[in-house]
Formats: structure tokens, sequence, C-alpha cells
């Protein structure tokens, strides 16, 4: 049996996990629980199964469901956390033309559970290769719950110990690569900003954004962050440190999703830390103009921004665009235009 929140074996997640879920439906709907839960298998074994399974599910009231249909929303986010690399994609093929009428009645607010299961192999193109792995669902303004699995072989199969250390030696004499997307002035900037968030306490990454901004003319939008992350081995720089050198650059993805559902947009940053190298965590800042990145469009909407680790995630930070007509211009000026 599995130690994961869902409480399925390897059974359940190779055939039908529904038998198994229906264990917990008495509770959700006790509970009228609104959630988002993931599981995975401890092990998925790269001799015996061909697949690499996650189950998805979603337990909430029936208005919770209408606000944000879970075929229309639904991320799955997968990262490789030895090597930090993140896969992105939807959950659901994004459907052409807009998206279906919900008849039911608004007034009925009955309660449903929506499940799903993926083959993260087929879906993000896993490597089939041996890697441990996170995985997480997002859901609009919702996150789920992390689940990590490992890509290994079985009990019966032969693992090959040196190429481990192999690639973990190797990993420790590579240069990290110069910070992503470069700085530049005013953005985008790797050092601490007067109104930007300071590093948390713990590892993990901290995201401010301006809740509500204006399209105006030369109008900009700027995420501001910090982390507190482990470097993988090969984001240390190798070596003495040397001053004006970064100790390390750490990469971090970032996700867009639109709050109706269509849109998802990625970027990868790679963030400088000038920590001394003998710590554990390092920490870093970042800041850059949204509206300068694929991340953002300069058109009404609103977007929630998360960000991705090797070991951790952020978010949502959620921005809403309004266009400057919404404003009286024609009666007054904003405050960068008063003399």
């Amino acid at each position: 049996m599995s130690e994961g929140p869902l409480g399925l074996s390897d059974a359940d997640f190779q055939g039908d996990p529904t038998p198994a879920l229906l264990r917990h439906v008495g509770g959700w709907l006790a509970e009228r629980a609104d959630a988002l839960i993931v599981d995975a298998p401890a092990l998925i074994p790269l001799d015996l199964w061909q697949t690499a399974p996650l189950v998805v599910c979603r337990p909430a009231p029936r208005s919770a469901h209408r606000q944000a249909p879970f075929e229309q929303h639904a991320v799955v986010v997968v990262t490789e956390t030895a090597l930090n690399r993140t896969w992105v994609v939807p959950l659901y093929p994004r459907p052409e033309g807009p998206p279906p009428v919900d008849d039911e009645d608004d007034e009925d607010d009955g309660y449903g559970v929506k499940t799903a299961r993926p083959d993260l192999r087929a879906l993000v193109g896993l490597p089939w290769q041996p890697g441990r792995y996170r995985a997480q669902v997002l859901l609009r303004e919702r996150i789920s719950n992390a689940v990590g699995f490992r890509l290994g072989g079985s009990a019966e199969a032969y693992e090959d110990p040196e190429v481990a250390r192999f690639i973990a030696a190797r990993c420790a004499q590579m240069s990290p690569l110069e910070p992503e997307p470069p700085a530049g002035e005013p953005w985008p900037r790797y050092t601490p900003t007067d109104d930007g968030p300071a590093p948390p306490e713990q590892p993990g990454v901290v995201l401010n954004v301006p809740r509500v901004a204006l399209l105006a003319e030369g109008s900009t939008c700027v995420l501001r962050g910090a982390f507190r992350l482990s470097p993988c081995l090969h984001e240390r720089r190798p070596g003495e440190a040397e001053e004006g050198v970064p100790t390390a650059v750490m990469g971090l993805t970032l996700v867009s999703v639109d709050a109706e559902g269509g849109g998802l947009r990625t970027l990868r940053l790679r963030v400088p830390s000038g920590d001394p190298p003998d710590q554990e965590t390092l920490t870093g800042h970042f800041a850059l103009d949204l509206l300068a990145t694929p991340l953002l469009d300069r058109v009404e909407s609103t977007r929630f921004i998360y960000a991705f680790g090797a070991e951790v995630s952020a978010g949502p930070a959620a921005v809403t665009l309004i266009p400057a007509d919404w404003l009286p211009l024609h009666h007054a000026a904003l405050p960068s235009e008063v003399g």
C-alpha cells in the first residue's frame, strides 16, 4: 500500500483507481471539501512498467467545478529534482472554440468528484531513465500538494552504482550558465530592491506582484521575488569564490495561467546568488517587468503567477491588467504625468 495522500496501491495505479478512491468520498462529502489532490507510486520500475501514472482528484461543490472547470484549467507541472528540469503541460488538450456551456442549474450546489489518471511518460515526455521527480497540478488560483516519485529498477533489476557516482562527479565539475534573462536597466534585476520581498527563512520562493496594473503607454508590471534554495550540483560554481562572480546560478520556472482557462505561459529563469559557497542553502533576488516577457500580454486579463524550483513551488501571485481608459484620463492626469 502506498503512503501517498490517497493511499493507493501499485495495482490501483496500474489499473482503475476508482474503487480505492471511493473510500474517501464519504469524508469529502461530509466536509464539503474543496480540494485538489495528486498521488503517484513511490517507485515506478522501469523494467516492469511502461507508464508513469499520476492520479489527480478534485473533490469540490458543483459551484467550484463550474467556476473553474477541471477539463479547461488543469495544468500538470513535473520537475526532475536532481537536474532541476521542469515540464508544464495542460492536463487535457485545449479545445478549439469557446468553452462548452454548463447547462446545470446554477442554484444546484451539489457535490462532485473529478478524477484523472494521466500517464506522465506520454503527457510530458518524461525521460524513461532513472531519476527523482516532483509533480503538482494547477487549477487557476489553486495548487495541489506535491508528490514525489522515483523512476528506477525493480528489486530484481541490476543498477550500477558507479553510474550515479559518475553523473554526480561530472555535475559538480560543471560551471553554471550566465543569468537569464540578462540583467538590464532598469529590468531585469538580480539584486535586492527596496520594495521587494526578503528571502524566506526556510527553503522556498516568495513572489510579489501588483494586484492590479494599468495598461497605459510605457507602463510596467514588475514581479519581484526572493528565494532560499539548495542548489543542484551543476548550479554551484566550482573552485574558489571570486569577488563579483556568483556563487551559484539557480533555475526557476515561472508559470502564468489565465483566469479564463487559456494561454498557458512559461518562462525559465537562471538567477544568481552571491552567498558564501559553504552554505547549504543560498539566497537570491529577482525582479522583471512581466509585460516585457511572454508571461503577460498587454490585454485586459487576470493571471496567476507560480514559480517552481527543484524542490519548491510558490504562488499563486494574482495580477489583473486593466485598460487605461477605465480611468478618467480626459479629466485628470496620472501621477507620473503631473508636472
